[in-house]
């Protein structure tokens, strides 16, 4: 605090054999606490002396704090603390029993606080304030504010999802058996119908677990909109609380839905940034094949899971057609063209391997189940929303992948299955990895981007003789028949073909159109060593147009879900209010 004597002395308890608890310093009321500066209110920078090694309150997230950290307290605002990063000169004078107290230290001499980006042996943020000699007295990021350290903190348990429940599995005694299954969570229902598969979890860097859940494949509760069945087969159901929905948990005990509209989304991955990415089935309201970016409180497109938002119910639900679920409808980022690419996708992996798996860093992995490929896709943010690409990559594995992961070797390891579903593998199961050899470039189309006239295309390698691309364009019905064919569908002129200095990227026009999706194939397209393309088509989907200007970032305005905190609570603690779902005589039919 800013006042002399507001924090009592400590008393040390005693040890657990592992860390000392520390009595908690009795802080006085607002009234009697005399402040040096009655001036300083909230926002204002206070510089303080008083240092404590501590260990935090109990970590609800996959990080860990450790080391002298600063700690002040304001009327206005929550207690607060930042670690202090000492020169490395600082640190190399302590003897090695105290070294521990000073993780983060800088070679340079000054004193630093913490961002995101690695610098030597820390984490450096921006200097926003400096004294006459130049010496950094705070810092931090100007856009998120400050950031404390993230390092790994080691769980001896694992979270798996079961039909039922989000479980955690430990370990006692260290055999390599689980010895008690914790349940998390199972605020949501099950009937027992075929099809109510649960997926994930996965994590986000506060350690919060996100998971999705399967409508049933029959039931009472249908949205046929009048239309045939299709080749694919019927309507999926909604037979128990928040299937179709993605939730988020905290802790045990927390269940948060986040999100609806979503059919058998098998597939769930968290990206290195925290968003989260679904990917979804072809059936009923889902034209094809999709990968979806996830946000708050939105619908992505089947009806039959908002009887759970209580701005609506059954018959409410029943009384809509397409056209008006289209109107708050999310479309896909990424189509995922359906046996070019994917029957039955996967969980999305990013390559965070620095060059250890070639030259795709940053970009998505996902493999299918039916087709038994990985392929490539990637995003790019127009007028504030996802849209992007895929590209096919590797086939011919021995089962149908799900689950994918790289190690720290960066090797992209699959785990597969044929049962249930026919795989093109033939095996039942497998677990398969892949590694680059470290000098071998695959000649494949790197990535595309939008442009305002119509693509550029990125080569991995120098293309040879320039080959025009052959580009076609159609779109989708939405409608609760099973799948959709294209519609709409042409074939278009390229103008103004343009292939850059280093011949690695091209660039030119067609006409463009929203809401659909493109197939920019290079037939016959060689590398100047005369090599063929690896795949030669890349799909494109475009739902908007560039603008003029991009908006600026701000947080998704969807519908609200209380005590969720998606955006608020990224750099906390979270500790959001448990919510319950609906009950179940609100949720499924009598």
């Amino acid at each position: 605090t800013v006042s002399p004597g507001s924090h009592l002395k400590s008393t040390l308890m005693p040890s657990d054999g592992r860390v000392h608890p520390v009595q908690a310093a009795q802080v006085p009321k607002a009234s009697d606490i005399e402040l040096i500066d009655p001036s300083l209110k909230k926002g204002d920078v206070v510089l303080m002396n008083g240092f404590l090694w501590h260990e935090p309150r109990p970590n609800y997230g996959n990080s860990d704090r450790c080391g002298l950290y600063m700690k002040f307290h304001a009327k206005s605002s929550p207690p607060a603390c930042g670690p202090t990063i000492y020169p490395t000169a600082v640190y190399e004078h302590l003897s090695d029993k105290a070294k521990h107290l000073v993780p983060y230290h800088r070679g340079d001499g000054r004193f630093a606080s913490i961002e995101r980006e690695p610098v030597d042996c820390i984490e450096e943020g921006q200097v926003l304030i400096e004294d006459q000699d130049e010496k950094v007295l705070v810092l931090g990021n100007e856009a998120d504010g400050w950031h404390l350290p993230r390092f790994d903190a080691k769980e001896d348990a694992y979270y798996v999802s079961q039909k039922p429940e989000l479980t955690r599995l430990i370990d006692l005694n260290k055999d390599g058996v689980c010895d008690r299954y914790e349940c998390v969570t199972d605020a949501f229902g099950i009937s027992g119908e075929y099809h109510e598969y649960h997926f994930g979890p996965v994590v986000d860097s506060l350690g919060r677990k996100y998971a999705s859940l399967n409508l049933a494949a029959r039931g009472e509760f249908t949205v046929p909109d009048g239309k045939p069945f299709g080749k694919g087969g019927g309507n999926m159901s909604y037979n128990s609380p928040w299937r179709g929905w993605v939730y988020r948990s905290d802790r045990k005990g927390h269940f948060q839905p986040l999100a609806s509209g979503f059919r058998s989304p098998c597939g769930i991955g968290m990206s290195p940034d925290d968003e989260l990415f679904i990917t979804d089935n072809q059936g009923d309201w889902v034209a094809d094949c999709a990968l979806y970016h996830v946000r708050e409180g939105n619908f992505y497109g089947h009806p039959a899971s908002l009887p759970a938002r209580p701005d609506f119910d059954k018959e409410k639900v029943l009384s809509l057609k397409a056209e008006d679920f289209e109107k708050f409808r999310s479309p896909p980022a990424v189509w995922l063209v359906r046996e070019e690419i994917a029957n039955s996708p996967g969980s999305p992996i990013w390559d965070t391997t620095k060059g250890k798996f070639g030259a795709f860093e940053g970009q998505m992995f996902i493999g299918d189940q039916r087709q038994s490929n990985y392929f490539r896709s990637g995003v790019e943010k127009v007028n504030g929303e996802y849209q992007g690409w895929c590209v096919d990559f590797l086939r011919g594995l021995d089962s149908g992948p799900v689950k994918m992961s790289f190690d720290s070797k960066g090797r992209l390891w699959s785990a597969q299955v044929g049962r249930g579903w026919f795989s093109k593998g033939g095996k039942r199961t497998a677990i398969q990895y892949v590694e680059w050899d470290g000098k071998t470039i695959p000649f494949a189309i790197h990535s595309v981007n939008l442009t305002k006239t119509g693509f550029s295309v990125k080569f991995t390698e120098r293309i040879g003789k320039k080959m025009m691309p052959e580009i076609s364009s159609w779109g989708y019905h939405y409608y609760s028949t099973y799948g959709s064919p294209p519609v709409d569908p042409k074939e278009l002129k390229v103008t103004n073909y343009q292939l850059s200095k280093d011949r690695t990227t091209v660039t030119f026009d067609i006409p463009l159109e929203e809401k659909k999706l493109y197939a920019i194939k290079f037939t016959d397209q060689k590398n100047t060593q005369a090599k063929l393309l690896d795949f030669d088509t890349i799909y494109y989907t475009l739902n908007q147009l560039l603008p003029a200007r991009e908006p600026r970032p701000g947080r998704n305005v969807g519908w609200s879900l209380v005590g969720s905190s998606w955006n608020r609570n990224d750099k906390n603690r979270p500790i959001p209010p448990v919510v319950s779902p609906l009950p179940i005589e609100k949720c499924s039919l009598k």
